[in-house]
């Protein structure tokens, strides 16, 4: 798959740095543990200028220790403080940092120019786009569910909000997840026209219909869970359990079925369109975002009207 030889790609290049092979590396080998010291006398060119990884990587770490140190404060903050606030804007800051900075280094070291015909460049940016905002489904039942048993930042008060995104409700969840994927796009998208100098073809358009349709469909397993009860650690729970069953488990009995991906079976698979290597595998991925949007979509309308229902029913009580 694309993923296995992009990460075969980035262990044989770790490899020659760890033997001292070249001072050019790109600055994502910095995001390893076991590589971070060797990587301390490399460097990224960025735009012909050599700039050293362990600036760039000062630079990452700062701003995730930005990251946690307000994570732990808005946890202990109430409604609208100024914590969470600062925890959103500073997450939306460090992915506009992030991905421009990773993207660039990976285009620029791990797929030379010269030798990597046009569509490989493409499909890499496909890549990119579709697994480095995975990180966020850790992070994404703590901002879509809801409950009435906790506090009032985390009970329901609505389905899409951009003011509420930055204030950190959980009607602000999905705005912010979008605002989030679309500066993924961006850097990914400003890595490739820097190094490559030309603009992505229709994979990486493609992918971006099928992130949409993900994480709309991602953020739709939340809605349900808080619909299917009234306590926050429930409701998170229930989502967690939801992607794991949807994302998850499919994949060994996939891999058990059919290891060559042969199989129709596997068309059902809602990340399997990522994966395909071949020129005509944008249509996949464009039909796989519609139908998870559309799935999505339904799937939070009806959770909606069933917090409604239960909403009038407490009052009529």
């Amino acid at each position: 798959s694309a993923l296995a030889a992009f990460a075969s790609e980035v262990f044989a290049r770790q490899s020659n740095i760890a033997l001292g092979a070249t001072s050019e590396a790109s600055f994502a080998i910095a995001l390893s543990p076991f590589y971070v010291v060797k990587a301390a006398g490399t460097h990224t060119a960025l735009g012909g200028i050599n700039l050293p990884n362990w600036l760039l990587f000062a630079v990452l770490a700062a701003f995730v220790t930005r990251l946690f140190l307000l994570g732990a404060a808005s946890a202990l903050s109430g409604y609208h403080a100024a914590e969470t606030k600062n925890l959103r804007i500073t997450g939306l800051v460090t992915a506009a940092i992030a991905m421009p900075l990773i993207s660039m280094g990976i285009f620029s070291q791990f797929y030379g120019m010269k030798h990597e015909s046009e569509f490989q460049h493409d499909l890499t940016a496909g890549v990119l786009l579709a697994f480095l905002p995975m990180l966020m489904l850790v992070l994404l039942p703590f901002l879509t569910c809801s409950g009435s048993d906790g506090e009032k930042k985390f009970a329901s008060n609505g389905s899409f909000s951009f003011r509420e995104a930055i204030r950190g409700t959980p009607a602000g969840a999905l705005p912010y997840v979008l605002m989030l994927l679309g500066i993924s796009a961006l850097g990914v998208l400003g890595g490739f026209v820097a190094v490559v100098g030309a603009l992505p073809g229709p994979l990486f358009l493609s992918t971006i219909v099928w992130a949409i349709g993900f994480w709309v469909f991602s953020w739709s397993l939340g809605r349900w869970a808080s619909s299917a009860t009234t306590e926050l650690r429930s409701a998170r729970t229930l989502h967690v359990a939801a992607m794991v069953v949807v994302f998850g488990l499919p994949l060994p009995f996939l891999a058990l079925i059919d290891a060559q991906q042969e199989s129709a079976l596997w068309s059902l698979y809602p990340v399997f369109p990522t994966i395909l290597e071949e020129p005509g595998s944008w249509v996949g991925r464009v039909a796989m975002g519609v139908a998870l949007l559309a799935i999505g979509g339904i799937v939070a309308y009806a959770a909606v009207r069933k917090q409604a229902s239960r909403r009038q029913e407490a009052s009529a009580a």
